[in-house]
Order: C-alpha cells, then sequence, then structure tokens
C-alpha cells in the first residue's frame, strides 16, 4: 500500500497545478519529492489539462508563461543577447 500525505496536500497541489506552477516548483515550496507530485497530480488532473500558453500542461520547453514567472530564465535571454 501506498503511503499518501493528507488531504490538505492534494488539495494544494491540485490549485498549484492549475495555477500553472511545474512540478518542481511545486515540490520545492513545498518540500515534498517530485514523484509525490506527480502521483498527486496523476489521480487528480485530466491528461486533457493544458499549460496557460495552450500547450498540454506536460509540455518541454520555454513557453511565454514559463519565461514571465522564472527570473533564471530572463537573466539568462539576456546575457545571451548581450554576448551577440
Amino acid at each position: 500500500m501506498a503511503n499518501y500525505k493528507r488531504t490538505e496536500y492534494r488539495q494544494v497541489i491540485t490549485g498549484m497545478m492549475m495555477l500553472g506552477y511545474s512540478i518542481r516548483e511545486t515540490a520545492y515550496l513545498l518540500k515534498i519529492a517530485r514523484q509525490t507530485v506527480k502521483r498527486y497530480r496523476d489521480m487528480e488532473r485530466p491528461a486533457t489539462d493544458k499549460c496557460r500558453c495552450g500547450k498540454p500542461a506536460q509540455h518541454n520547453g520555454w513557453c511565454a508563461w514559463r519565461y514571465q514567472r522564472s527570473k533564471p530564465r530572463q537573466e539568462f535571454m539576456r546575457k545571451w543577447h548581450d554576448a551577440d
């Protein structure tokens, strides 16, 4: 039998995923394992959920939504453009 967190975690994880937080961000902020976040996500969310950019929720790469929320990505792009 699997070990499950309290019901509050399920609600918080689901809410964070609906707001567009990534698995890593959610795990870091709640101080739980990424696998735990994935397990709860798979229990709660249908596979048809979308990222705020309109792509599937588990898409790879930088979309406008992820770029806006990530200071390190913005800094990387700033340095990359300045190098040219």
